[in-house]
Order: C-alpha cells, then structure tokens, then sequence
C-alpha cells in the first residue's frame, strides 16, 4: 500500500469523520471496530472525504477513533479562578486546616508554573506557565525586540549606576550638574576624587568629606537590556543549537539564524538580525511548528557530523568557501560578458543559440571537421580580447529517472500525474516546458532521488549548424530508447501535452551483461543515501568530494545534490573535482553509475542526482528548470552555465 502523509492540521479531522462513517454508511460492517478500519471502502471513503492522493491505513483510522472516544469522554477542564488581593496576614495557625479532597471525577487543577528568577536585565519578572507554546514564543520574542531596541532596565540589587548629579551644598536644585561617571564628575571639581564622590552618593561620607562642601547624589538613567539571554531564549526554542556566547550581539545572533531551515517556509534567510526578528513576529503557529520541526533536524544532523569533524576539517570548509566565492565572481564576469555581447547586438537575447558569426568584431574559433574529438579542442568566442568558451548548445530536452511519480502542474494546480513504475520508465520535458515559459510547473512524488539527464549538442556541431537529436546522445552513453514506448502527458480532463511524457529506456555498457537499469536504480538509492548524511556545514562524502546544497530555492535547501558531468570541457577535459567524483564512484562499488557518468562527460550530457530528506512531501515540490540556453565560459577555464532570467 502507498504512504498516505497525513499533515498535523487534518489529525483531528480523522476521529469524527471514521465515527461517522461506522455509524452510517459503514454501520452494517461486521467485526471490531478494529476490524472495520481495515475495511477497503471505508478507507477509500476516507480518502475521498480527506481528499489525500492515497487511501490510510487501517491502524491509524482506528488509532484516531480511539483518541476521539477518549476525547468526548473527557471531562472540559474550568478555566482557574482568578485570585484576589493579598489578605492581610493576621497571627499564625497553629497547625494549618486539612485540605479538602478531590473526587476522583474531578480533574486536578493545572500547577501554575514557576515563575523564571528574575534578571537585572530583563524589564520585569517573566511567568513561563503560558497556556500555549506559541504564547510562550510571543513573550520571548517580544524580549528580544525589546532588547534590539536598546531598551533600559533599573538596575537591580548589587548595581552600580553609573550617572551621578554633584552641586555644592546649599545650592539651588537647578545647580545639580549631571555627569554619566563618577569618574567625570571627580573631575569636573577640584578637590574631590571618584572615591570621594561614591562615598557622598551612598551617604558614607566621613565629617572632614562634608566639610569640603559638596553634595552628590545617584542617577539611576537604568542600564541596557543584555542581549545574550533574550536572544538565546528566541534561538534556542527555534531549535538552533550554539554556544550562549555567539549570541551576545546582533550579528552573532544574526549567523546562528541563518542555520534555520528558511526553505521551508519558501523563504530566503533574512539579511539583518532585526529582519530576522520582524520575520518571526509574522509567523502563525503552523509556520512556527514547521520551521522549528525542520531546524531541530537539520540542527542535529549538523551537531553529530560536527563532533566528528577534525581541525584539518575547519580548515577544508573555509578553502571551500573561499572557492564557492571564487566560482561567484566568475559567474558573474561570464555574466557581464554575455550582457556585453546582447546589448552591442551580437547575440540575440531572445534567441541566444544565434550568433552572427558575420560581425567584424567578433571572431568564431570552429573546431577542424576533420579532426577527431578530443580534449584540447574547445570553441572559442574572441570580442574586444577577450575569449568567451562555448561549451555546448542549448538542451532541447531534459530526461529524469526517478521512482514515484512526476506531476504537472498549471498556476499551482495539478493538471496531470506521470508515473514510474519500474527502473526502466523515465519521464521527458522539453527544455521550453521545464523552464516554464509554456506555463507549467513540475515536481516529484513519492521518490527518495532523483537523477536528471540532459543531452547538450557538442560546440562545435553547434557553431557549424548541424542536426541534433538528444536520443542519440543518450545513446552514445548507454541508454537506448524502447521502441513505441515515447507516449505524451494526458490531463485529467483527457488533454495531450506533447511537451512533457513518459518512455523506456535500456542500458547496455560494454563488459556488462544485459539491461542495466534495475542496478542504475540500485546504486542510485545507494548514493542518495551517501548523500543525505552529510549537511550544508559539512557536505563531505570524503576529502575533495562534496554534495551540493545550492539547488532549492533561495540556494539553501535541505536536499543534497551532485552533478557527476557538466558539459563541456573542451579545453581541460573534466575538472578535477569531475575527476574525484568518479573516482568516488569507482571506488566505492558504484561500477555502473561511474561509466555512465564517465560517458555523460565526454558526450556534452549533463548528469546529476538529488537526494530528497522528505519522500512524500506535505506539498509537491512544483518548480521550474533553469536550463540554459547557451554554456560559455570567460578565461578559458573557469565555468559558469548561464540561464535565461
């Protein structure tokens, strides 16, 4: 039976309607009541009522039922009567009145919570006994705003103020001169010291002291909020572990925040410590649970990878964040350049694949027709000095081998469901449909990975204008099409999407025997799994090779990914971080998966895998892929893929 994910809010719902349906409909089902939740219909009556893609187990019907009779038989609690002004205490009892006895039907009163120990730095005593974890969160985090803010707190028993008023005895009350230490206004007076003027704040001023003729007294202007222990509180309840001195100011508090699983919500972390703090005041109760749910997993998962992280381990993320800023900069000169080429009219923004190849100024490096294929020949792009790499043409489709099922979706909407019932099925899009220029968006189902392949024409049959044909790329790498098996989507209303389908294929590798797709299958799983135990903080599946976080929206999700071949490196062949990945692959028993990506390599097809933490997502994944229309590349040797905006 196919999991059904029931979400927090519909749990509730489960209990009446099941004791609806057995009493009505279902009343003539014979058995338990046990019994009749594992009854086929009733089930499926369920689904339809809860409008789940699937129908639930028989266990969890009858778990909620039951929860549901135990609800109705439980006595509603009173709300506590409010108490009232202290009485004035007379003489003591001399033995206190016995209490009265609760009957056994009458639910024990709810013990108030303690109040928290009070705090200089906090503007009053907080209770902690709030009828909800929601409230609680409200009243932390409205200290939290307060002490951003900067707000002031009387100090408490044991403070020192530290602004002073002196005068001169018998002065006017106008003559008070106020100073913020007592340092300063020992200075501002001749004859006097800060110990002096301590002692005549606190009245301990000796005779020959008062005979000097000076008068001082305390200003308590209060002293600032501490930052530390409201900011931990908020932090700490969103499931963000760290140490309480990382978040004594703004931007320590500012880091820890943005370890916070955002992508949940759909949303980017927020760029300042007071945008973090307005982010959470708008969140509901449902946000909350889900954000903190998602933190407390990602939080934990980084904890234990960081405990068996070494120093040399510190020192490998820093140089990885430097090449990550390294590999931005890039991306955006490659970025500037091909602005450069759009805007002097080169290059065609609304069709990128043209380049007019006739204009003086540009100069088109082909490759020999005759000479073979190889490493050391790319395609290069000469304007104004500078050589921009073409490294391969546009995708003109994008195939997936995935388990579950592919949905499509228009404004949000399903509209269609493709499903992959054995290794051997596969879904296609065209690279317009995946982008969503044609007003769709897709998202899988129900599958723990996800491998995407995308054939790209090599440069230099694009440049000299020939024919282009994905499945035979696909071949070259392995995978043959099956015959009669390329069918187009079909709507739920009976329409036909031609851009968007499913079809077979098999792969056939030399020194192997037969189809190969069930394997591919298994050693995909086996990879994803490799995949989700590492973290954003340590994404190592060993030294010099790493899984990628930047493929969820706002580049920070939790689903891991890895791109096993990018075309197309004319110039170097595959990058050394190419190079590790397969021999990550060969080395650890993933034969199929290591030739394929072998060939993906050096046959201009893009290769990657997705690793998905939440297999039945509470929404599908619907989104669009940044294919891109051209591949070049500034310098030769850096690399940037570019997408259409």
């Amino acid at each position: 039976m196919k999991p059904c994910h029931v979400s927090a809010e519909d749990m509730p719902k489960v209990g009446p309607l099941v004791q609806k349906l057995i009493t009505t409909a279902f009343a003539n089902l014979p058995g338990s009541d046990e019994k009749k939740c594992q009854n086929e219909a009733l089930r499926e009556a369920v689904k339809k009522e809860m409008e789940w893609p699937h129908p639930p187990g028989g266990r969890l019907l009858f778990t909620q039922l039951r929860l549901h009779r135990e609800r109705a038989k439980a006595p509603e609690k009173k709300p506590p009567k409010r108490r009232g002004p202290p009485k004035k205490r007379g003489p003591p009892s001399p033995s206190p009145p016995p209490s009265a006895k609760r009957s056994e039907s009458e639910p024990a009163p709810a013990k108030a919570a303690p109040l928290a120990e009070q705090n200089r730095n906090t503007s009053a005593i907080v209770a902690t006994n709030a009828s909800s974890p929601f409230e609680t969160w409200s009243g932390q985090l409205a200290q939290a705003i307060a002490a951003f803010n900067g707000e002031k707190v009387a100090g408490g028993a044991g403070s020192i103020p530290k602004a002073c008023e002196v005068r001169l005895a018998g002065e006017g009350d106008d003559k008070w001169r106020r100073f913020k230490r007592r340092k300063d206004a020992a200075a501002a007076f001749s004859g006097l010291t800060a110990t002096d003027v301590t002692k005549l704040c606190k009245k301990t001023a000796s005779p020959f002291l008062l005979a000097k003729g000076f008068e001082a007294r305390d200003v308590d202007e209060g002293l600032s909020m501490s930052k530390r222990e409201p900011y931990a509180s908020v932090l700490r309840a969103a499931n963000l572990c760290f140490r309480q001195a990382d978040v004594s100011s703004d931007e320590g508090a500012w880091k820890v925040s943005g370890r916070g699983a955002w992508e949940v919500l759909g949303q980017s972390p927020p760029p300042t410590y007071g945008a973090v703090l307005e982010r959470f005041g708008e969140f509901d109760e449902s946000q909350l649970r889900k954000f903190t749910a998602a933190t407390g997993e990602a939080e934990a998962a980084r904890v234990r990878l960081k405990h068996a992280a070494t120093l040399t381990g510190t020192a490998r993320l820093a140089m990885i964040r430097s090449r990550r800023a390294a590999a931005a900069a890039s991306a955006r000169a490659t970025s500037e350049a091909l602005r450069s080429l759009i805007d002097e009219g080169f290059v065609s923004e609304g069709d990128l694949d043209v380049i007019r190849a006739d204009v003086r100024e540009i100069q088109i490096f082909y490759l020999d027709p005759d000479a073979p294929k190889v490493a050391g020949r790319p395609v290069m792009i000469k304007y104004e000095g500078n050589l921009v790499q073409l490294k391969g043409g546009p995708p003109f489709e994008r195939y997936a081998l995935a388990p579950g099922n592919l949905v499509l979706a228009q404004r949000g909407v399903r509209v269609a469901t493709l499903e992959r019932p054995t290794p051997n099925d596969s879904t296609y899009l065209t690279a317009p449909f995946a982008r969503g220029t044609l007003g769709y968006t897709h998202g899988g189902e129900g599958g723990p990975y996800a491998a995407t392949i995308t054939p790209q024409q090599e440069p230099g049959d694009f440049v000299r204008g020939l024919a282009f044909n994905s499945l035979d790329s696909m071949k070259k790498v392995g995978f043959h099409a099956v015959r009669g098996t390329r069918t187009a989507a079909t709507t739920y209303g009976g329409a036909v999407i031609e851009d968007a389908g499913t079809i077979q294929f098999e792969l056939f590798l030399n020194g192997f025997e037969g189809d190969l797709m069930p394997a591919l299958d298994d050693e995909l799983f086996r990879f994803s799994e490799a995949l989700l135990a590492t973290s954003r903080t340590d994404p190592r599946l060993r030294e010099g090779v790493d899984a990628s976080y930047r493929r969820d929206q706002q580049g920070t999700g939790r689903n891991p990914a890895f791109l096993f071949a990018q075309p197309c490196r004319a110039d170097t062949g595959p990058t050394l971080r190419t190079l590790r990945g397969l021999e990550y692959l060969r080395t650890n028993d993933y034969p199929i998966m290591y030739e394929v990506a072998r060939r993906c390599n050096w046959h201009c097809v893009r290769f990657e895998l997705v690793a998905y933490r939440e297999v039945v997502p509470t929404r599908v994944r619907l989104h669009v892929d940044k294919m891109a229309e051209l591949s070049i590349s500034t310098g030769g040797v850096t690399s940037a893929a570019l997408a259409r905006a």
